[in-house]
C-alpha cells in the first residue's frame, strides 16, 4: 500500500458515545502500478471499527474514492432534509448505511460485514445529533482532500 497515514479519519458518533470509525486510509496501488485503470487507481484501503458498549468489531475494507464522496452525500442529504431516508452501500460489501433524519436526531443504521459475502454481519443503530453529523462531514472532507479521485 502507498500513502499510509494514521492521521486522516472520520467518525460517526451517537448521543451515547457509540462510534463508527473510519481510519488507516491508503491508496491500494500507486498511480504507476494502477496503469491507467480507473478502479485500480481509486481503491482506498481503510479500517472500519464499530464500537458500542462492550461490542467492538473492526474490518479492513476497500472503498472507491467516489464512494467516500457518496457516503458524505448520504449524510448531507439526510442532515438537511428532515424526514428524508437515504442509503449508502459500498461496491465491496463491507459497509451499508441507512440514514433517516428525524426531528431532533439523525438515525444511522450501520451494517458491517466482517467477512464480505461470508459473514458474520454486525448491525447497530446510532442516534446522532445533527451537529455531530456536520462535524463528521468536515472530517470526511479532509479525507477526500488527501485521497482525491485519480
Amino acid at each position: 500500500m502507498t500513502n499510509v497515514s494514521n492521521e486522516p479519519a472520520f467518525t460517526i458518533v451517537d448521543v451515547s458515545g457509540n462510534t463508527l470509525h473510519f481510519d488507516q486510509f491508503a491508496y491500494e496501488r500507486s498511480i504507476e502500478k494502477a496503469r491507467g485503470d480507473y478502479h485500480d487507481a481509486n481503491w482506498i484501503r481503510c479500517r472500519i471499527t464499530l464500537q458500542a458498549s462492550t461490542l467492538k468489531q473492526s474490518v479492513h475494507a476497500a472503498l472507491l474514492t467516489t464512494e467516500i464522496k457518496e457516503l458524505a452525500e448520504t449524510l448531507r442529504v439526510a442532515l438537511l432534509v428532515p424526514g428524508t431516508e437515504t442509503t449508502f452501500t459500498s461496491m465491496e460489501p463491507y459497509i451499508d448505511l441507512n440514514v433517516i433524519r428525524r426531528d431532533r436526531y439523525v438515525d444511522v443504521t450501520a451494517r458491517l460485514d466482517l467477512a464480505p459475502a461470508l459473514g458474520p454481519v454486525v448491525e447497530f443503530r446510532f442516534e446522532c445529533r445533527p451537529e455531530d453529523i456536520e462535524a463528521t462531514l468536515g472530517t470526511i472532507g479532509h479525507v477526500q482532500e488527501l485521497f482525491p479521485e485519480r
